[in-house]
C-alpha cells in the first residue's frame, strides 16, 4: 500500500527528470509495459588506498551508499553516436531499485554509459567514440567542480563523481560496475563513541566530535563511522588543516597530499582514538549541548541545566520513513529530542486564504525527492510517519523561493529565530518543525494509528511536563504555559489541505487523565510550537 500511495510523488519527479532528458514522459514505462525497457542495477567499486597495504587489511573500502532520490545519467553510443543522452534514473527504495526510461538498443555492438551523481547540464562534452567510460566522460571528469563545503553526506555525495560502462546481462538486464574519479581524504579524528545498550530497538554507534573540532578551508562530513572525508580533485595538490581543543589547549593538524582518481588516504590525528561511553537510551534522558546524553532522573547541577537543551522522547532510527533527513544527515539514526523551550506562539501562515494553495503544491511543482508533506487520516497515510525534518526543508524552501516572498510562512521565520537563539550541535539535524506524528508522539505515545485512538493517556506529556517543571522557569518552559496562544494546541509541520494544518493538543481532566487530541486547525489562527531535533 505504501507504494501505491508514494506511485504519484515518484511519477512527478520522473517526469522532470525526462522532460530534463529530452524524453518523452508518456513512454515512461514505471508499470513494465514497454518490454524495451531495461532494468539498471549499480554496483559502486570503493576508493583503493593509495598506501600500501598488509594481507590483513582490506583493499577498497568507502563506498557510496545510495538512498532514496539518488540519480544517475545513463548515455547510450550505437555507430559513434550518442543514441540515449543524459537519461536520469532514480533510486528508490520501494521500488527496490533504479526507475526511468532506459530502452535496449537492438544493435549488439551499442554500448551503455553511466555517470553519479546525475546534472541536467554537465560541465563538459561526452565523447561518443571513446573505447571505454574513463575516456567518454574524460571532459565531464576534468571539468568536474569539488566545492570546499561538504558538510553534509548530500554535499558530499554530489561532489563524489563516479563513471561506468555496462554489462548486458540477459535480455533485461545492465549492470554498471561504477569507479570513482576524485581522490579521498578520510581524516580519524578523536570522538565520543556512545555504544547503547539497548536490544529493542537495536541503534548503532553514535559519535560525537571532539571538542572544539574545527576545519581551515574545507568543510568535510562526519559519517557514522566517526571518519570526516573531503573529495578533492586527482592530481591537485590539497591542504587540510583542522584541529580540536583538549583541556583548553588547541591540537592542529596540517596535511597537503595529492590523490590519483579513486585512491584515498586515511590520517589519524593524534592516533583517533575513541572514547567509549556504555549508555541505554530512554525517553527522559537529557540532550546536552555537545550532544552527549545524561540519563533519565540524574539530578542536574545549574551548570548542566544551563548546558542542556533537549529531552529525548522517542529512540529509534527517524529516517526510516524520511529520505531526506536519510540522504542530508546520515548519522542522525538514534532518536529524537524536544526542546526545552516552546517557540514564539505564531501562525502557520497568515497569508494562507490569498495564496489560495497548499505548500505542497508548489514543492510538487518545483523540486523533487520530498515525500508529501499533505497527508489525509489513514492509518498508513503520512499522518502516521516521522518526517518532520522532510517537511520542514520543503517549507524552507518554499520560503527562499522569489515568487512566495509576499507569502512566506510564519511558522519558518520563527523556526529561523529559534535557531539563532538555540543553538543546536551542528553534527545534529538542527531544530526543526515536528510532523504531525512526531508531534502526537512528544505529547502522548507511539503508537501505529494516532488518529482513530479516542481517549490514550499522555504518557510523554507527563513525563517531559515533570522534567521541564524541576528544571525551573529560567531553564524550561512546561508545555500550554500561558503565552497568550489560542488554546492548547501545537501546530505540526503536515498541512491537511488549502486552508488547514494538522495540530495536537493535550490536557488532563479532573481526575487526573490526559487526553491527546489531533485536529486540524487554521493556518491563519496563532497556536504554540515546540521545535525537535534528530541525532
Amino acid at each position: 500500500m505504501k507504494i501505491l500511495r508514494r506511485y504519484a510523488g515518484y511519477i512527478m519527479m520522473m517526469s522532470l527528470i525526462l522532460s530534463l532528458s529530452a524524453c518523452n514522459k508518456d513512454d515512461m514505462g514505471l508499470s513494465d509495459v514497454n518490454n524495451e525497457l531495461l532494468n539498471v542495477k549499480v554496483t559502486d567499486s570503493g576508493y583503493i588506498s593509495a598506501e600500501p597495504l598488509d594481507s590483513r587489511t582490506a583493499t577498497n573500502g568507502f563506498e557510496t551508499s545510495f538512498t532514496e532520490g539518488d540519480l544517475i545519467g545513463i548515455f547510450t553510443v550505437v555507430n559513434g553516436e550518442v543514441r540515449q543522452n543524459n537519461i536520469g534514473m532514480l533510486y528508490s527504495d520501494d521500488m527496490e531499485g533504479w526507475i526511468g526510461n532506459l530502452k535496449k538498443e537492438p544493435e549488439a555492438e551499442a554500448k551503455y554509459y553511466a555517470y553519479y551523481p546525475w546534472r541536467e547540464e554537465l560541465n563538459g562534452t561526452v565523447n561518443p567514440s571513446a573505447g571505454d567510460a574513463a575516456g567518454f566522460f574524460k571532459d565531464v571528469i576534468d571539468k568536474w567542480e569539488v566545492p570546499t563545503d561538504q558538510s553534509t553526506y548530500k554535499k558530499y555525495t554530489a561532489c563524489d563523481l563516479m563513471v561506468g560502462e555496462g554489462t548486458l546481462q540477459g535480455e533485461r538486464d545492465v549492470v554498471f560496475s561504477l569507479a570513482h574519479q576524485m581522490g579521498l581524504v578520510v581524516i580519524q579524528m578523536p570522538v565520543v563513541k556512545y555504544q547503547f545498550s539497548n536490544a529493542e530497538p537495536k541503534l548503532k554507534e553514535y559519535i560525537i566530535p571532539a571538542h572544539g573540532t574545527f576545519f581551515t578551508g574545507v568543510e568535510p562530513t562526519l559519517l557514522h563511522d566517526g571518519n570526516y572525508r573531503y573529495l578533492v580533485k586527482p592530481g591537485v595538490e590539497t591542504t587540510v588543516e583542522g584541529g580540536y581543543e583538549k583541556n583548553a589547549v588547541q591540537h592542529k593538524f596540517t596535511k597537503t597530499l595529492t590523490l590519483q582518481p579513486g585512491k584515498y588516504k586515511k590520517y589519524k590525528v593524534d592516533g583517533g582514538t575513541a572514547e567509549l561511553r556504555n549508555h541505554n537510551l530512554q525517553a527522559g534522558d537529557y540532550y546536552m549541548n555537545d550532544g552527549s546524553l545524561l540519563a533519565k532522573g540524574t539530578s542536574l547541577t545549574e551548570q548542566q541545566k544551563q548546558d542542556c537543551v533537549g529531552i529525548v522522547y522517542w529512540v529509534g532510527d527517524p529516517s526510516v520513513d524520511d529520505p531526506i533527513l536519510k540522504a542530508e544527515r546520515p548519522n542522525c539514526i538514534h532518536g529524537l529530542v524536544c526542546s526545552l523551550r516552546d517557540g514564539n506562539n505564531s501562525r502557520w501562515h497568515e497569508k494562507a486564504k490569498i495564496y489560495n494553495q497548499t505548500v505542497q503544491h508548489w514543492v510538487a511543482e518545483n523540486t523533487y525527492g520530498f515525500r508529501n508533506i499533505v497527508t489525509n487520516t489513514g492509518a498508513e497515510d503520512n499522518m502516521n510517519q516521522i518526517m518532520g525534518y522532510n517537511n520542514t526543508k520543503a517549507m524552507e524552501l518554499f520560503n527562499m523561493a522569489s515568487e512566495n516572498s509576499s507569502y512566506l510562512l510564519n511558522i519558518i521565520e520563527e523556526l529561523k529565530i529559534f535557531r539563532q537563539q538555540h543553538q543546536a550541535p551542528d553534527f545534529t539535524s538542527g531544530w526543526y518543525l515536528p510532523s504531525i506524528k512526531e508531534l502526537y508522539i512528544m505529547m502522548n505515545k507511539d503508537v501505529p494509528d494516532i488518529h482513530s485512538i479516542e481517549m490514550p493517556s499522555g504518557m510523554n506529556y507527563d513525563l517531559l511536563n515533570s522534567i521541564f517543571k524541576e528544571m525551573g522557569d529560567n531553564y524550561a518552559d512546561m508545555f500550554n504555559s500561558q503565552k497568550g496562544a489560542l488554546g492548547k494546541y501545537y501546530n505540526s509541520s503536515s498541512e491537511h489541505n488549502v486552508y488547514k494544518v494538522w495540530s495536537v493538543g493535550s490536557s488532563s481532566d479532573e481526575w487526573g487523565y490526559y487526553y491527546t487530541t489531533v485536529q486540524e486547525s487554521d493556518k491563519e489562527y496563532i497556536y504554540r510550537s515546540r521545535f525537535i531535533l534528530s541525532f
